[in-house]
């Protein structure tokens, strides 16, 4: 027996059900059927899914480490559209086809590298501490889930964004200025 039901737009995937028997009375039909079942696949993809259309994501939540990174992407509704794992040579590749978007990562040691990156590629790419992302992971303590921690807590904290160029602009300012004081008080 094959129940078909399709909703427009939406994949169908057959799942088999297995029926207890009723009680019995003798008769063929009283055995075990199989039954299949036609059920609709939607809903926001599961970890390590991504869908292809990037074209969507406005907030990245980046966990970053040596070899594989981990990348959590919602829209502008908070729908998650990529969950993903990375290797460290494909990290600036994937960011290069995203839109322009807010990205946020835990402070450490890389993490100001990978700020100076992704803002030559024209992302808003902001650090905050580990600390701050604690309370927003939500279940145990892996690298999917502190993406995803990153993800929520980069739009509702105040985060710090790279010291980039402007602040080494400023650096060699005060060097310079620096350097002509004391040129004029060796002098004197």
């Amino acid at each position: 027996m094959t129940q078909s039901s399709t909703c427009p737009g939406s994949l169908v995937v057959n799942v088999m059900v297995w029926t207890a028997p009723a009680p019995a009375s003798g008769s063929i039909e009283s055995c075990a059927k199989m039954v299949v079942v036609a059920q609709p696949s939607e809903g926001a993809p599961s970890m390590g899914k991504s869908i292809t259309d990037l074209s969507s994501v406005t907030t990245v939540g980046l966990d970053l480490a040596k070899h594989v990174f981990q990348v959590h992407g919602i829209d502008a509704s908070g729908r998650v559209i990529v969950a993903k794992a990375l290797r460290r040579k494909d990290v600036l590749a994937f960011f290069a086809q995203l839109p322009e978007c807010l990205i946020g990562m835990e402070a450490c040691g890389s993490a100001h590298h990978w700020a100076r990156e992704l803002i030559k590629l024209g992302h808003d790419a902001r650090m905050m501490p580990p600390a701050y992302v604690k309370p927003y992971v939500r279940r145990q303590k892996n690298d999917a889930a502190d993406a995803a921690g990153i993800c929520e807590a980069v739009t509702r904290l105040r985060c710090v964004s790279s010291a980039g160029a402007r602040w080494r602009t400023k650096q060699r300012s005060c060097i310079t200025r620096r350097a002509k004081c004391w040129g004029r008080n060796a002098r004197n």
